[in-house]
């Protein structure tokens, strides 16, 4: 049987249709057609077939360049860039958490520090007050050899500062070489302390200042003239002119003491400061390992050249970031090693026993009479006795302006109504007008009750051996003028004490001033920089290779 040819001749119609069977074009399929000839019927109906039937079949076209296989693995790929970077951007995020609570941590560790060694605020000026004007204190005008020691106005300059050491030299607490020396005509003036005895000076209870090598006189307002100030050596005769106050009060003492029992039991550092500097050092060696896996994995989804060059950009801002907020920290343990090491040691000079400190009121013409009880009861009968330092002996002037028993706080020095005599009573507040004393007054050694300034306790007629004492006008009765435990030498001793405390705190406080600052600020801040930069970098896909 003869198969049908489809032959075309060449002026035929191009519509006219020509039967074909499969067979005739399974020979024909590989005949070359000439480029000048029109496809013939077959050859259109061929191709036609041929587009419908591939699609179906490859799902690709055929004059795609695209190789099926890497087309289909076009959008797996996308999706593992697309993971690398979301998890790159979650270590970055770590990181930042992992560091922000280490920069917490070591801030509240800081904080502790700086609350530990805070200075206290009790009142001291290491002044030399005229006791009859308290308004004047010995001073010079300039802290500097052959300077005149004279009255003046009282002020925190430091020409009018001075320390009383236990050698007995009254020094200037500018400058702790210059001491204050007695020359010709009876004069005081500031020269450079060379062990001389005339430099060395009986610092006496009652506040007077005998020259050591002249015990007979004493240093005083010469001929009572505070308007004209001059100060030298006078023969002593025991009145307010020749009494200085050290530290502008007389009833310093309780003040200066609290002030010390506060640095003595100032709680310790918790935190252990090597432990801690190993953990910040484990944090740190972590935070820089994360990230660098970060960058790893930001690189592998980033692979062309113009996003692995922003990436090194943002990278190297960040670990730029992460390097600031590890030397912060850092930089806290050492910092904190050395603050713990000087607060211990103003903690050991606190609590240094001070001589002469017993917390008696005496007075100051007979400083071995004291103030005191019969007992630690109700409507005990307080009277001038001979110094035993016993309990009954011993009272604290409160901030609240009443004087309480130190062993029995609750019992409070109380006037009299009737009798103008003092006794012990229950501490009340419907009392206070009997029982508040004017902390002002106690510059001028007076106890001087609040309500009537103008009435000071007094021992009545000078009679020591009777030793009763009541309300009586002030004025300049050195009857009514009392010390606490010693007057000055007490005073003395707590103000170097208070001193080397204050200065033993400051200087543990300066290397927290810095790191403190570092680590809230710049730590923080870089924290927040590190959640900010890769947050921004997830949100926008900016080293995500972008889709064609």
């Amino acid at each position: 049987m003869v198969a049908q040819h489809c032959n075309v001749k060449p002026g035929r119609e191009a519509d006219e249709e020509m039967p074909c069977s499969n067979a005739h074009f399974n020979q024909r399929q590989t005949t070359e057609v000439e480029p000048d000839l029109e496809p013939t019927p077959c050859m259109q109906q061929l191709s036609q077939s041929k587009a419908t039937r591939v699609p179906e079949t490859l799902g690709t076209p055929l004059l795609q360049d695209t190789a099926p296989g890497k087309q289909s693995l076009a959008p797996s790929n996308q999706k593992t860039k697309i993971c690398f970077r979301a998890l790159a951007v979650l270590l970055l995020w770590g990181i930042a958490a992992l560091l922000g609570l280490s920069v917490a941590s070591t801030a509240q560790a800081k904080r502790t520090m700086h609350a530990t060694v805070a200075r206290p605020q009790t009142r001291l000026d290491f002044t030399l007050r005229l006791a009859s004007s308290a308004h004047k204190c010995l001073g010079v005008a300039n802290v500097k050899v052959q300077s005149q020691v004279v009255l003046q106005d009282c002020s925190a300059l430091g020409g009018k500062q001075f320390l009383l050491l236990n050698d007995g030299t009254i020094r200037s607490r500018s400058n702790d070489q210059l001491c204050m020396t007695s020359v010709s005509e009876n004069k005081l003036v500031l020269s450079t302390c060379v062990q001389s005895e005339m430099q060395v000076f009986d610092v006496q209870p009652s506040g007077m200042f005998a020259l050591k090598a002249k015990p007979s006189e004493c240093i005083s307002l010469l001929h009572g003239d505070i308007a004209a100030g001059v100060v030298g050596l006078n023969h002593c005769s025991a009145n307010l002119n020749e009494v200085f106050v050290y530290g502008g009060g007389f009833f310093l003492v309780p003040e200066l003491e609290h002030e010390l029992s506060k640095v003595r039991s100032l709680p310790p550092v918790t935190t252990d400061t090597d432990q801690m500097q190993e953990n910040l050092k484990a944090v740190c060696l972590f935070a820089v390992g994360m990230f660098v896996l970060s960058a790893l994995l930001i690189m592998a989804a980033c692979p062309k050249r113009l996003y692995q060059c922003l990436s090194v950009l943002v990278l190297g801002f960040i670990a730029g970031v992460i390097f600031l907020i590890c030397s912060s920290l850092l930089s806290a343990a050492p910092a904190m090693q050395e603050s713990e090491r000087l607060t211990q040691s103003a903690k050991v000079v606190a609590s240094g026993q001070t001589a002469d400190l017993d917390f008696t009121l005496r007075m100051i013409k007979s400083a071995d009479r004291c103030l005191g009880v019969g007992s630690l009861k109700d409507n005990s009968k307080v009277s001038l006795q001979q110094c035993k330092a016993s309990t009954v002996q011993q009272f604290i002037l409160q901030d609240d302006g009443t004087i309480r028993a130190k062993q029995a706080d609750e019992l409070c020095m109380t006037v009299e109504q009737e009798s103008k005599t003092f006794v012990l009573s229950p501490c009340d507040a419907s009392k206070s007008h009997l029982q508040t004393f004017s902390k002002q007054a106690e510059s001028r050694g007076w106890l001087q009750l609040h309500a009537t300034p103008w009435m000071c306790l007094n021992l009545w007629g000078g009679d020591e051996d009777a030793g009763t004492v009541g309300l009586y006008q002030c004025g300049r009765d050195l009857n009514e003028v009392f010390v606490y435990s010693g007057g000055n030498v007490a005073i003395s001793g707590l103000a170097l004490q208070v001193h080397k405390v204050r200065l033993l705190l400051k200087q543990a406080s300066r290397p927290l001033e810095g790191g403190f600052f570092r680590i809230l600020t710049l730590g923080g801040g870089a924290c927040f920089l590190l959640l900010a930069v890769p947050s921004v970098m997830l949100l926008t896909g900016s080293l995500g290779p972008r889709s064609a």
